[in-house]
């Protein structure tokens, strides 16, 4: 089989194909939102106007029961429903066309779904990466689009049977339009988009150019079906890491998961968390770390970085195994940090009362003594080769049992998840840098950790500091932890939350280049104000995080400030 063809790549090729014939070609519009229309072409000739519509898939197999469903709504079963159905009652004078790559296996399934397409008009166009033989040009068309406008009026005209039954037919037809509209137009994400509190597009395109990590087909599919998915994006994300972890239902024989049950309490317990106006997500900002972090790595094995491959080696994982539990964990026990804020508005909501007064505490040091976090602290210790005495000891032991540190807690239970696991698909020694990533990520750890002195006059806690165990992080020495703190420093759009959408953070885009390689990612905020907030959280990062060709561009959209940080460490 061919490469597989990224999204951006047949977009483009199909735009040049048109532009040759004269068409002029808009893609993703917002001239026609509600639709999302990954392709209109329009030429006028004379006092006519061509419309052309694309829709497109870059997979290798395609079938009917893919494509075309016939759910039942409201008792009514609406036959062979699709996209490209709806186009073609929301574009009734356009000609509907769906494009596949090359490389497609044109077996029966795909026979099959060739004479749906036939049946309904939508005409077939074939794109490859070379020029196709007798046509000079990436794109041939192999089966004829006809306009719904033109297959109605053709209809009437030559039927004798009562006009009143051919328009009810036709407008049961019409029914297709509720497939992808459930739910109130304006509500409807696959067809007005994704604006606000959600996965941004620049990253979910880049996930398109994925090539070396072990789950890339997954993102990928992920990526090219994100426009038009039905899914809210919590569902995607849930969806998404169960899969990547468990390895069941993934589609890839390459790819085997991590053999381990994602537990969904985190998620379940979001929406309790949100009920605070000062608190903002990190479920689906894990999700888009993980993701953003993928695409780093994925570029830096194409650049053959050595630490990857030593990663590899030493722990006998590849790192982005290592990396999808770390990512996709690292704020699971934020919950517990935030015990005292939500658990007054559950009692206020649960007993009908203000929520005031004293609530019995929550206790963990019974818990991380019985339950053996102590010995799963001391794993973690060894792993960053520190002493485990009395000064590392109190320190860790007050950052679990009293300020309920979620990193070191969310370490501690992943430690403890895998140790009841059947038969996980990862070696302990990479789950155990995975839990020391995701214990350090949290700047009350890695400050610590680092000598820089806080507003803190606990006696255990300058004993800790002051012996600067780890005053900078360099890649090439510890790429999982720096990456953890990297992209969870970053990652601020699409966080649901009031936070979020006063400083209203954006993703410019993400510039990862090769050898030598830099990554560069740009970060834009609302204004002045929330520029200055995050740039001061990038300036203490930049101390610890070591590697200049890690750098954040970061802009104010109203007051036109930038500034460009690299992570030169102290």
């Amino acid at each position: 089989m061919s490469r597989e063809y990224t999204r951006d790549e047949m977009l483009d090729w199909l735009k040049k194909h048109f532009e040759k014939n004269k068409y002029e070609v808009e893609q993703y519009s917002d001239e026609f939102l509600p639709a999302r229309v990954p392709l209109y072409c329009k030429k006028e000739e004379g006092s006519e106007i061509d419309e052309v519509v694309i829709d497109f898939t870059t997979d290798e197999i395609i079938s009917k029961d893919a494509f075309f469903h016939s759910p039942s709504i409201g008792g009514v079963t609406i036959l062979d429903a699709s996209s490209m159905s709806f186009y073609q009652y929301y574009f009734p004078k356009a000609k509907i066309f769906f494009a596949y790559p090359d490389y497609v296996k044109e077996n029966d399934e795909f026979n099959g779904f060739k004479k749906v397409c036939e049946k309904k008009g939508i005409g077939l166009l074939k794109v490859s990466e070379r020029e196709i033989k007798g046509t000079k040009d990436h794109v041939k068309e192999v089966g004829n689009a006809r306009p719904l406008y033109n297959e109605i009026c053709n209809e009437l005209s030559l039927k004798k049977e009562d006009i009143k039954n051919r328009l009810e037919y036709h407008l049961r037809n019409c029914l297709h339009y509720f497939v992808y509209y459930p739910e109130p137009v304006f509500k409807r994400r696959a067809i007005i988009g994704r604006t606000e509190g959600n996965i941004s597009f620049v990253l979910i395109d880049k996930l398109c150019e994925l090539k070396n990590i072990a789950y890339k087909k997954i993102l990928i599919k992920l990526a090219s079906e994100y426009r038009q998915e039905t899914r809210d994006d919590y569902q995607i994300a849930l969806d998404t890491i169960k899969k990547l972890w468990s390895g069941e239902d993934v589609q890839d024989p390459d790819y085997k998961g991590i053999g381990v049950e994602y537990p969904e309490i985190q998620r379940q317990l979001e929406d309790i968390l949100l009920r605070n106006a000062e608190y903002r997500d990190h479920f689906l900002h894990q999700f888009q770390v993980f993701l953003l972090g993928t695409c780093i790595i994925d570029k830096l094995y194409s650049n053959k970085e050595k630490c990857l491959t030593e990663f590899s080696s030493l722990y006998k994982c590849p790192i982005e195994k290592a990396w999808l539990l770390a990512s996709t964990y690292h704020d699971f026990n934020y919950s517990i940090q935030q015990y005292d804020l939500w658990i007054k508005e559950f009692i206020a909501q649960a007993l009908n009362t203000t929520g005031k007064g004293n609530l019995s505490p929550l206790k963990l040091d019974a818990a991380f003594i019985r339950e053996n976090f102590l010995l799963k602290t001391k794993e973690i210790c060894k792993a960053l080769n520190l002493e485990m005495n009395n000064v590392v000891m109190n320190f860790f032991y007050e950052q679990a049992v009293n300020k309920r540190n979620h990193g070191l807690l969310s370490a501690l239970s992943l430690l403890k998840l895998f140790e009841n696991a059947k038969s996980p698909q990862i070696n302990q020694s990479a789950l155990i840098q995975a839990a020391v990533a995701i214990a350090l990520h949290d700047g009350d750890i890695w400050k610590a950790f680092s000598g820089e002195e806080e507003n803190d006059d606990v006696k255990w806690n300058h004993n800790f500091t002051e012996k600067k165990f780890l005053k900078i992080l360099e890649f090439k020495n510890h790429p999982l932890i720096f990456l953890l703190i990297f992209c969870d420093t970053i990652q601020e759009w699409g966080r649901v939350g009031r936070l979020y959408k006063e400083s209203a953070p954006r993703l410019e885009g993400i510039f990862i280049s090769n050898n030598p390689s830099e990554i560069k990612m740009s970060l834009s905020v609302k204004d002045d104000l929330s520029y200055i907030k995050k740039e001061k959280e990038l300036l203490q990062v930049k101390k610890f995080l070591k590697d200049s060709r890690f750098e954040i561009e970061l802009e104010s959209r109203k007051g036109g400030q930038t500034t460009k940080i690299a992570m030169k460490g102290n």
